[in-house]
């Protein structure tokens, strides 16, 4: 389903809402760290669950499941549309739900994005590219604090659409990711005769360090892949970490670098943005260019220190199966 930010979201950014829901239905999707094993406080204690997979072992794997399906999630979920669209239509209201329980943090978002600031903030970058892909773009996300910002503002229309670093938890694979996906977007383009589908990378300057050189085969293959690094000169997720913890920073400076002319040396086209001024027309340019594009934003560092301590900023969640098993104990007892 499309992300229309109405009845479909992604889960970083709806995830907040999760725990109203009193039946969760999992389709073929697996209950690890990313769903907070399907636990309180992420989930309501007294929620019903739902799991269909083809892997009969992962039913019941980090909580008990009161319904397990094993079944192709494909097949099982062309079923239950039709068992639905039989039955009488939901009340908007109830068909709302989630939408009107996101409402703070939509607002809050809305609210940041507006704010001037300068260096831009990561949300307006994401929501200025958010104008701007077309519907059958890829999406490829890397980075920590950036992405964090990103599912505030992208949103995937068509399938296969998002890849991004976590399923392999090692930050910087976003790039070759990236040449990859377009590699073989061009490749099925030419199978039906279509335009190949454009690949945006979004990244931090930190995940864009680790595999610069990919950018090379992309730029040999002439691949459609526009690559957008936020940078904010540090490991920003790690920096603010050290700020609240010890009150400075230590190795987590990187300067501010001129990663596009890495990309330009690797025969990509290459954009610096130092004023938000200057985005629009640079976004322009690297979107309208037939091979891979880098384009290098400077961004706001203190839009990270709202990740510390603003729940409504909070997208990318990292509780561990203890903290789960002791709320749900807390929630029990």
């Amino acid at each position: 389903m499309p992300e229309d930010w109405q009845r479909s979201f992604s889960w970083p950014l709806m995830q907040s809402a999760a725990c109203d829901a009193d039946v969760v239905c999992v389709l073929g999707a697996r209950l690890k760290q990313r769903l907070g094993y399907g636990l309180p406080p992420r989930f309501a204690p007294g929620a019903k669950f739902i799991q269909i997979d083809v892997e009969a072992e992962e039913l019941s794997r980090n909580r008990r499941i009161d319904v397990p399906i094993a079944a192709d999630a494909g097949l099982a979920a062309a079923q239950l549309r039709d068992a639905l669209a039989a039955q009488p239509a939901v009340r908007r209201e109830r068909a709302a739900w989630v939408l009107d329980r996101l409402q703070p943090r939509l607002r809050y978002l809305d609210n940041v994005e507006q704010a001037p600031a300068e260096p831009l903030h990561p949300l307006a970058l994401g929501r200025a590219l958010a104008r701007r892909i077309d519907p059958d773009a890829i999406l490829v996300g890397d980075g920590a604090d950036v992405q964090n910002w990103m599912y505030g503002a992208l949103r995937v229309q068509r399938a296969p659409g998002f890849l991004d670093h976590y399923p392999m938890g090692a930050m910087g694979i976003g790039t070759p990711l990236a040449v990859g996906a377009a590699a073989a977007a061009r490749e099925l383009a030419r199978l039906d005769g279509s335009e190949p589908r454009r690949v945006l990378l979004t990244t931090g300057d930190g995940s864009f360090g680790f595999h610069p050189a990919e950018l090379h085969a992309a730029a040999q293959a002439g691949l459609p892949l526009v690559c957008v690094i936020g940078n904010d000169g540090a490991w920003g997720t790690e920096l603010h970490g050290q700020l609240g913890a010890i009150g400075r920073g230590i190795n987590t400076e990187l300067g501010m670098l001129r990663y596009e002319l890495v990309g330009i040396g690797f025969g990509c086209h290459g954009e610096f943005v130092e004023q938000p001024s200057q985005l629009d027309a640079a976004l322009d340019r690297a979107f309208a260019y037939r091979g891979p594009s880098v384009v290098n934003v400077v961004i706001d560092r203190a839009a990270g220190a709202a990740l510390k301590s603003e729940p409504l900023a909070r997208m990318i969640l990292f509780d561990d199966l203890a903290t789960s098993l002791e709320t749900q104990h807390h929630f029990s007892a």
